[in-house]
């Protein structure tokens, strides 16, 4: 007999600390990050582009579009604005696509102590954010440069260029700072976080529903901002 599958809800209130806990985490990861230097093997950069294991172990277990938009927003904050590195409009899209990565990855776990579900939503989760960036930089490309297609070998030079650097980043800091941490991470916090934000933990038979932002909130805020 098969188990009836309720929605997992949340407090306005938890929400906020949830949103909350990732935005301080992920927002201190961020300037870390920075201090880290890169290491070329040739034509192969190896840099930690980021440490999203914080919110994708935090979407995982608690609420994943609170996560996701706590992490983007302490990202602008901490490593951005802090620094003085804030970019306008590129930073808008950056925040878009970091929190429908960890958006995904959150809503597609059902039982976060199954590592093979919560390994392919990790890598999923930057696989989207990293493929959807490289897409919207070559677009940039296309529509900035008169005569794209009429420049000799200036097409594919720029899909190489963008599509090794999305290879790059997701076997790289997508499988090393990412998978790999939160298929560690989750299952050990599972159960032990929750009570200490008053909220139930989720189960197989208890998880977020799709259609609570899907009802159009979300895609109508991305589209706008696009």
């Amino acid at each position: 007999m098969s188990q009836k599958t309720t929605v997992y809800q949340i407090s306005q209130s938890q929400k906020m600390m949830v949103f909350v806990l990732p935005m301080s985490l992920y927002g201190l990861a961020t300037l870390f990050t920075e201090l880290i230097p890169s290491i070329n093997l040739g034509v192969i950069e190896l840099s930690v582009e980021y440490l999203a294991f914080i919110p994708l172990t935090l979407a995982i277990l608690l609420d994943p579009l609170s996560a996701a938009l706590g992490a983007a927003t302490g990202e602008v904050i901490f490593s951005e604005i802090m620094l003085g590195q804030f970019g306008g409009i590129g930073e808008i899209e950056k925040f878009v696509l970091f929190s429908l990565g960890i958006y995904v990855a959150g809503m597609m776990v059902k039982d976060p102590m199954n590592r093979k579900q919560v390994a392919i939503a990790s890598i999923t989760g930057v696989a989207v954010h990293q493929i959807l960036a490289g897409i919207v930089d070559i677009l940039k490309v296309v529509f900035a440069i008169e005569d794209f297609e009429a420049v000799a070998g200036l097409p594919e030079s720029v899909f190489f260029v963008e599509g090794f650097a999305v290879i790059n980043d997701i076997l790289f800091s997508g499988i090393l700072f990412c998978m790999l941490p939160t298929m560690y991470l989750v299952p050990r916090l599972y159960g032990k976080i929750e009570p200490l934000l008053g909220m139930k933990k989720r189960t197989p038979e208890r998880r977020p529903d799709l259609s609570e932002v899907l009802n159009g909130k979300f895609v109508l805020t991305a589209v706008l901002i696009y």
